[in-house]
C-alpha cells in the first residue's frame, strides 16, 4: 500500500505557515507503517523535510525539534541507515530549552538515554516527562520503558510497579504483561503465569512459549 500526500490546502494558500509543514510531517510519520520497504528511506527523508521546513519558518518550534528528534532516533530511521543519536539529542535539547514543560522532551530524551545505556540518567529524564505527562503521546510506553531499565538494574519489584501503571493506561500492550511476568518470575511468584497468559492471548509468542515450558500450559506451546 502506497500512501500519498496531496500539497495542504494550507501550504499552497500560505507557504510559510509553519504549523503545516509540522503537521503534515507529523500525519506522514504516522503512517509510515504502511509506507512499502523499499521506499521508506524516500519517505523518512520526506518527513525530515517537512519538519527542515517547520522550524526554518518557526525556530523556536519546540515541538518540531522534539518530533525530529524522535524521527532520527527512531527504529526505522536506524534501519534505513538515517538514524542518527547524536542529532537525536541536538535537537531534544533545543526543543527542551525552548518549551521546558513538554513532557514529551524529557520523554524523547530519556528514550535516547536509554538506548545509550544511560539508565539512571533515563530515569532521571522519565521522572521529569510524568511532571507534564499530559503533553506525552502513548504514556504507557514511558511507564513501560521504565520498567524496562528496572529490570536492568535488578529492581523487579519497582519494574513490577511500572508495568502496572503502563497496563492502567494501555490494558492491550502485550509486552508489559510479558516482562511483568518475567519480573515476577525472578521473584517466584506464581501469578507470573497469569500476566503470561494474558500476553500470549495478545498474540505475544514469548507468553505462550513461558507458559509451556514454565507453567505446565502444553498446549500454550502450540499457539
Amino acid at each position: 500500500m502506497s500512501i500519498t500526500f496531496c500539497s495542504l490546502p494550507a501550504i499552497e494558500l500560505k507557504p510559510a505557515f509553519s504549523e503545516a509543514y509540522y503537521w503534515r510531517g507529523r500525519a506522514r510519520l504516522g503512517f509510515l507503517n504502511l509506507t512499502p520497504s523499499n521506499r521508506k528511506k524516500e519517505a523518512i527523508q520526506i518527513i525530515f523535510k517537512d519538519f527542515d521546513k517547520a522550524i526554518e519558518l518557526k525556530p523556536d518550534y519546540a515541538e518540531a525539534y522534539i518530533i525530529r528528534a524522535g524521527v532520527w532516533h527512531s527504529d526505522e530511521a536506524f534501519a534505513e541507515g538515517v538514524g542518527d543519536l547524536d542529532m537525536a539529542m541536538q535537537d531534544c535539547e533545543k526543543g527542551i530549552k525552548l518549551n521546558s514543560k513538554l513532557g514529551a522532551g524529557y520523554y524523547t530524551r530519556g528514550s535516547i538515554k536509554q538506548t545509550q545505556q544511560k539508565l539512571r540518567e533515563a530515569l532521571a529524564d522519565y521522572d521529569k516527562a510524568i511532571q507534564f505527562i499530559s503533553t506525552v503521546n502513548n504514556p504507557h510506553l514511558l511507564y513501560y520503558n521504565r520498567g524496562v531499565i528496572k529490570d536492568s538494574l535488578n529492581d523487579y519489584r519497582g519494574a513490577i510497579q511500572e508495568y502496572t501503571k503502563a497496563i492502567s493506561l494501555e490494558p492491550n500492550y502485550a509486552p508489559s504483561y510479558l516482562n511483568r511476568g518475567t519480573a515476577k518470575f525472578h521473584l517466584k511468584d506464581v501469578s507470573a503465569c497469569d500476566d503470561w497468559n494474558k500476553a500470549c492471548s495478545l498474540n505475544q509468542r514469548i507468553g505462550c512459549q513461558n507458559l509451556c515450558s514454565f507453567c505446565g500450559v502444553a498446549n500454550a506451546c502450540l499457539r
